[in-house]
């Protein structure tokens, strides 16, 4: 029998936000060639370039997952990272005092997932602050579709190149926080 005073508490992890970094498909809105036309069919580009519209615009799907980890730190994990990558990021974690990324994970590797790892430079390079330094890119039934692809090596030098720990997880992966 355990005396009531000697029950463990456990620390949890706790996933605090998740923020949309964008919500569209892989081509954005607006689509440049609606916007230059006189296409009328197609009034959501032209609308998103209102004021009024400007909810309407549309970047690559991602999200930033904010966790408040069980050793009192917050982490910040991104998933996908796409070719509008930089722009939301310009946006939202200034709005939302997001100072680092502490995991990339990606789902596929298509370019609206993807392309934008090459901005992820800008918290590891040496004109950065090295404490934004993400520890970790997980890729994410990524490597079944791109297995000796020229895109994967290339994924892979920026990591390497910028001392990040590349795992390609061949069946999925469970993220846990360590």
């Amino acid at each position: 029998m355990v005396p009531a005073e000697a029950t463990p508490t456990t620390a949890v992890s706790r996933v605090r936000e998740v923020i949309f970094l964008g919500s569209g498909t892989s081509a954005c809105i607006p689509v440049v060639p609606c916007i230059t036309s006189n296409y009328e069919k197609c009034k959501a580009c032209k609308i998103s370039l209102t004021p009024e519209g400007s909810k309407n615009r549309r970047r690559n799907t991602s999200l930033l997952v904010r966790i408040d980890h069980a050793d009192g730190r917050e982490r910040n994990i991104v998933i996908d990272c796409g070719k509008t990558f930089l722009e939301s990021a310009t946006e939202v974690f200034v709005k939302h005092d997001v100072k680092s990324i502490d995991a990339v994970l990606l789902t596929h590797g298509h370019a609206d997932a993807m392309f934008g790892l090459d901005d992820l430079r800008q918290w590891t390079s040496s004109f950065g602050v090295r404490r934004f330094r993400p520890q970790r890119a997980i890729f994410t039934d990524i490597s079944h579709h791109m297995v000796h692809s020229e895109l994967e090596l290339q994924a892979k030098n920026i990591l390497v190149e910028e001392g990040l720990v590349a795992d390609p997880a061949f069946d999925g992966m469970v993220v846990t926080l360590v």
